[in-house]
Formats: C-alpha cells, structure tokens, sequence
C-alpha cells in the first residue's frame, strides 16, 4: 500500500467532522468500462492546510500524490490514488522514474486493484504548475489495475481492469 495514501487517510480521520472538506479538483476516468469522478479534497484545521493532492519535494526525490474520493469529502472507501516519483526536481517534459496507481473499493481491508506488476505499465502525463505552497495539476493517465486480495497477497495479474483518464486539481506543495 501506498504510504502516502496512508498518511493522508490516517490525518483525516485525526481530523474527524471538526473540519470541512473541500473541493480540490477531479480525477475523470474510464474504470473497467465504466464511467468514474474522484474528488481531490482539501481542509484547513488548526491552521494548517490539508490537501489530498500533494507535490513534494526532498533533496533526493520529488512526488506527486493525487487521491480521489467518490464525494468532495474524506472517505475511506472508493478511493482513487495516482504517485509520480522522479529523482531529483523533474524537468519539463521529463517521466517519472515511477507511475503507481492504486483503488481502494472497500477501503484499507481490501482487496485492492493496483498497477504494480500489471501486464501494462501504468502511464501518466501530467503539467504541474507551482506558486509558493500552492500548484495545479492537470492531464492525463492511463493503465491496468489488477486486483490483491490483501496488503501481504502479491496481486493476480489474470484479473485486471484498463483505466484511463483526466486529472485536474489544485496541489499543496511542501518541501523538506
């Protein structure tokens, strides 16, 4: 499982109803022939900025981390998650050293559909633009999920699903 995903699910369930949740922006996408929008979401509590679309940057690597729910709200179901990895700051037009996805249909009890080990790679070409701790993300992505029954089950690459589809959302953007 992606930790990122964890993080983020585990701060807002810290986060509880004390804070609303915004949208942020929205991932389309055609999901084992079906027609399918995610919301990125966003809160403010205490405050700090929350979002659960992040570019992050590191001295040795930088992310990008796009989660999607159903609603413009905190679930932990039904959750779509998209992370780009590059060494170093990506130059323009350069690919990620890495493109994972990963849904999460029934929450953290699984099963998952991920694309790691899928038959076809997954794919993503995604435009950031940053101003200070805030950015866009906008484009496209593409892939196969395919399902794990659990966090320790290798996943079955006999059963996969294509999935392909537009990003566009507002990014916090932090560094460390």
């Amino acid at each position: 499982m992606n930790l990122k995903t964890l993080l983020f699910c585990s701060a807002c369930v810290m986060a509880g109803a004390a804070a609303a949740d915004v949208e942020f922006g929205r991932i389309e996408a055609d999901y084992g022939g079906e027609t399918r929008v995610w919301h990125t979401i966003s809160l403010e509590q205490g405050g700090e900025f929350h979002a659960s679309a992040e570019y992050r940057k590191t001295s040795m690597i930088t992310t990008l981390h796009v989660q999607g729910h159903p609603e413009p709200k905190f679930t932990t179901s039904d959750v779509l998650s998209i992370d780009l990895t590059w060494m170093g700051e990506p130059k323009p037009g350069e690919a990620p050293m890495s493109v994972e996805m990963m849904f999460m249909p029934e929450g953290m009890k699984g099963p998952f559909w991920i694309s790691a080990d899928a038959p076809e790679a997954a794919e993503a070409d995604l435009a950031v633009e940053l101003d200070g701790d805030r950015g866009r993300v906008s484009g496209t992505f593409s892939g196969m999920l395919c399902r794990q029954a659990d966090m320790t089950t290798p996943p079955d690459t006999s059963d996969c699903k294509p999935i392909s589809g537009t990003v566009d959302s507002g990014l916090l953007v932090t560094e460390e």
